[in-house]
């Protein structure tokens, strides 16, 4: 007698393909993330041309966006000479600029 096998034949494709696709939306989150620090850097630099200083905030920007990764708010500091734009749940997703 032949049995009958309740798994469908592509649950284990699916099984081999799901860490490959959750790494890419990882991926892509990331790569959005710095994409909106890059713009927030430029507009900084862009603030401190025209005033001679970074500002002390981000919404003296105009409202900042959110972070992909997390939904909410870059978090911004003055650093010196420069500033820090970073994901606090993700250390590999800081953002240094020095003067």
């Amino acid at each position: 007698a032949i049995e009958a096998n309740p798994t469908p034949w592509y649950a284990e494709v699916i099984k081999l393909m799901l860490p490959a696709i959750s790494r890419a939306a990882r991926n892509a989150a990331v790569t959005e993330s710095m994409l909106v620090k890059a713009k927030l850097a430029a507009a900084l630099k862009d603030y401190r041309a025209r005033t001679g200083t970074y500002p002390v905030a981000l919404e003296l920007l105009g409202m900042p966006p959110n972070d992909p990764l997390t939904g909410r708010p870059v978090l911004y500091h003055r650093d010196g000479a420069g500033f820090v734009l970073e994901t606090p749940e993700d250390e590999n997703a800081t953002w240094r600029a020095v003067r």
